[in-house]
């Protein structure tokens, strides 16, 4: 279950419910059409991620994707802030590693290990859905702290 967003960061995230948005990524996700419906609640069919076009259906498959490779994940705000139409957020993912892991280096093997994952998310939204995502991961430093790679 996600950790509490502190009162700071309640009160920056009004145009996003981003406890329910989080745990639609913490929680197990429904395969299928249940799961493309909860994610409908929050992204536009289709929505850009990283400046690809994404449908329902490939966020549905890319959210089971990190439910099988990180375990128990939890979630901790760091800090929130909005305009009229962006909330940007940093928050910890935190779990265990134990399925194959997509990042932009590629796919990584599972460790085993504990994994703290720094993550920054810019969602734009519109008519109450988000249309646009830029997500920065500081991968590098947790995967080399797992020993999945080996920085020199």
């Amino acid at each position: 279950m996600n950790a509490p967003l502190t009162a700071t960061a309640d009160a920056y995230c009004t145009l996003i419910d981003l406890p329910a948005l989080l745990a639609l990524w913490s929680d197990p996700l429904p395969a299928g059409p249940a799961g493309e419906i909860a994610l409908g609640k929050f992204y536009a069919d289709p929505c850009v991620i990283n400046g690809t076009t994404t449908t329902i259906a490939e966020l549905a498959a890319g959210v089971l994707a990190l439910q099988g490779a990180i375990s128990a994940p939890s979630r901790n705000i760091l800090s929130c802030h909005q305009t009229d139409q962006t909330v940007v957020f940093a928050f910890e993912l935190q779990g265990q590693h134990l399925g194959p892991l997509p990042t932009s280096a590629g796919i990584v093997a599972a460790t085993g290990a504990d994994l703290r994952l720094r993550i920054i998310d810019i969602l734009t939204i519109a008519d109450g859905l988000i249309t646009d995502v830029i997500m920065v991961a500081g991968e590098l430093g947790a995967l080399a702290a797992a020993g999945a790679v080996v920085v020199r």
